[in-house]
């Protein structure tokens, strides 16, 4: 249900205004010297090569997970301290 006493086009600045300070965000941003896209990286293997390559990083990585989830599950069971 809307509420008539409050004017969406005075409290909510429109599309323009969120662009115009997006567009001021980028310059100030190239002011200081930085690109405010970021960084590229140009892709040099594929993610199933890598993991072809080194089972023991998914080993581990399972192994980090089990830990986790038992940590997980005992504070679950813990009594809550007053």
């Amino acid at each position: 249900m809307e509420n008539p006493s409050i004017d969406a086009t005075k409290t909510v600045p429109n599309d323009n205004e969120y662009r115009q300070q997006r567009l001021a965000h980028m310059e100030a941003l190239r002011k200081l010297g930085r690109d405010p896209f970021g960084r590229r990286f140009d892709r040099d293997g594929l993610i199933a090569d890598i993991r072809a390559s080194r089972p023991d990083l998914l080993a581990e990585a399972a192994a980090i997970k089990e830990q986790q989830a038992a940590a997980a599950a005992t504070a679950a069971e813990a009594p809550e301290a007053d």
